[in-house]
């Protein structure tokens, strides 16, 4: 536990001090990531022990360290369009994901149980030029009943917690506020 507390923080120092050199501000996050990642198998006695407790918190380890959630993906991914009705209506077109976590190419096992663990929701990428795979969860209902709920019960410790305030606004959405301009304004008002 302690060398991974020692790798974690070196990580960590290394990101905050090298804010300049993105080389090593990526090398900083791998150790980061390495020290998650030896901490969780030094934690589980067994294969099926970290598909339980200990998986659930490595799930937000992984969030805290590699996802990208918040009203960035959502305004990123989101284009706004006014519909031709008797009364102007806007409503934010899906283009892409809400949430999603994009690792290495050699993390797909890794990345592959995750599905798994919720409850067989999201979708996991094909593999691609880039080397890179990413799990996504695009359904409003998923976000919802199971996505949010899981990072209510564990919560982000990073500077991604401040990120998690896209409930709010998945919220707004569940009950069509994005869809006039009103709805629209709070939202906005929420990220400023």
């Amino acid at each position: 536990m302690s060398i991974s507390l020692l790798l974690f923080l070196i990580g960590t120092l290394g990101f905050v001090l090298n804010r300049k050199n993105i080389i090593l501000m990526l090398i900083s996050i791998e150790i980061m990531l390495l020290a998650i990642t030896f901490l969780i198998l030094v934690s589980s006695l067994s294969f099926d022990d970290i598909l339980g407790q200990t998986y659930a918190i490595y799930i937000i380890a992984i969030a805290g360290a590699e996802s990208a959630i918040g009203l960035g993906i959502l305004v990123a991914f989101y284009r706004l369009r006014e519909i031709s009705l008797p009364t102007p209506t806007y409503s934010l077109l899906p283009l892409k994901k809400l949430v999603q976590n994009q690792l290495h190419e050699t993390d797909r096992p890794l990345l592959l149980l995750i599905p798994k663990f919720f409850g067989n929701i999201g979708a996991v990428s094909t593999k691609n030029t880039r080397s890179t795979v990413e799990f996504r969860v695009s359904t409003l209902s998923h976000l919802i009943n199971v996505i949010i709920p899981h990072f209510e019960k564990y919560s982000l410790i990073t500077n991604k917690h401040s990120d998690f305030f896209f409930k709010q606004i998945v919220l707004l959405m569940s009950e069509n506020q994005h869809r006039n301009l009103d709805g629209l304004q709070l939202i906005l008002n929420n990220r400023a």
